[in-house]
């Protein structure tokens, strides 16, 4: 599973709270659907998180490695308080922007919700 054991469990429950009218047929909610759930959106990068962390392994020299500022992150908490996280990466620096990084993090994070509400439903029906 992409998120750890320390996360809420995704179940029938937890899906029913979040979409309380949530029909017992929802495999694949289309990804426009879940807008609606999100309360807020954060972004950032890996070093941006490195840069505000002391006990970040960083060289002597100070310089945080260019890759961790092409990783970005996103985490989208829902109604309820429960976060969902994506993350992207482009490996080219000449071809990376922030924009386009909080879009395909975005992305990511709304496929995990969207996996995470089919899992709930299809453990209910198991």
């Amino acid at each position: 599973m992409p998120w750890s054991a320390s996360w809420p469990i995704f179940t029938r429950a937890w899906a029913c709270k979040l979409v309380p009218d949530m029909p017992n047929t929802i495999l694949q909610p289309a990804l426009d659907d879940l807008e609606q759930y999100i309360v807020s959106e954060h972004y950032f990068t890996a070093g941006e998180a490195a840069c505000r962390l002391k006990s970040v392994n960083i060289p002597e020299e100070g310089v945080i490695p260019s890759p961790l500022f092409q990783m970005t992150f996103c985490v989208l908490v829902l109604r309820g308080g429960t976060p969902v996280n994506g993350s992207s990466y482009h490996p080219d620096p000449g071809k990376f922007t922030p924009e386009e990084g909080r879009t395909y993090a975005r992305a990511a994070a709304l496929e995990t919700l969207r996996d995470a509400l089919k899992q709930a439903v299809l453990t209910a029906h198991a």
